[in-house]
């Protein structure tokens, strides 16, 4: 999905995950100096079997979002796909978020 002579065959949504994935790095660098503003709380639910996004990623999340308003939930052995896999928590977290 990353060059476009192989990109053609590829259902849509693969090719929109895969600019977003390639695009990260820059798009975190962008925002490097600004993780100190953030006023809103954060919830980081991350699987620790996610082959997508590295479970160091709630590391970045505690080393960058203020401590009070970072919560981490960590799923042992849950994959990439815990929206659906774990459809229950999710729309928990955001209800309680709307609160």
């Amino acid at each position: 999905a990353k060059w476009k002579r192989t990109r053609w065959p590829l259902p849509k949504a693969i090719n929109v995950s895969a600019y977003e994935k390639f695009a990260h790095l820059e798009e975190l660098e962008k925002i490097h100096d600004d993780w100190q503003y953030l006023k809103v709380p954060i919830v980081h639910i991350h699987g620790t079997k996610d082959f997508l996004a590295p479970i160091s990623n709630i590391k970045f999340s505690e080393d960058h979002i203020p401590e009070h308003l970072l919560e981490t939930i960590v799923l042992e052995d849950v994959n990439h796909f815990l929206p659906w896999s774990h459809f229950d928590l999710v729309k928990q977290t955001v209800l309680k978020g709307l609160e």
